[in-house]
């Protein structure tokens, strides 16, 4: 594994952990379908919420974060697990940054954060 892919997976880690405290039920990591592939699926109430973790060592521009067509591929994704798994519920779509390192970070948690289509971030 790369430094890059550790840090990353230290990031999603965090992000797990933080999802968790806050009541959100895990329910998948790194689930990869034919249309990509979703960092964390998670349940919250009633919504199946589609998490896609963004870690950086230094904060960068919010258009860096999700790009239309990588949103595209995201819901696409998501549409394709909970038709394998015959789930019907609403889909969200969150953002988590993770901006730093193990001695020092944040967590930006942007729930909502798109919608499926161009400008909708």
């Amino acid at each position: 594994m790369t430094h890059e892919q550790d840090f990353g997976k230290w990031g999603e880690d965090k992000a797990e952990n933080f999802l968790s405290r806050l009541g959100y039920r895990i329910l998948e990591r790194n689930w990869r379908g034919a249309e990509g592939e979703i960092d964390i699926l998670a349940q919250h109430d009633e919504e199946i919420v589609v998490v896609e973790v963004k870690t950086r060592a230094e904060p960068v521009d919010g258009d860096e974060y999700i790009r239309d067509a990588q949103a595209h591929r995201l819901l696409d994704a998501a549409e394709a697990w909970m038709e394998m798994r015959d789930k019907e519920a609403e889909l969200r779509c969150d953002l988590i940054l993770v901006i730093g390192n193990s001695d020092n970070y944040r967590i930006k948690h942007i729930e909502d954060a798109w919608r499926g289509g161009p400008n909708e971030l």
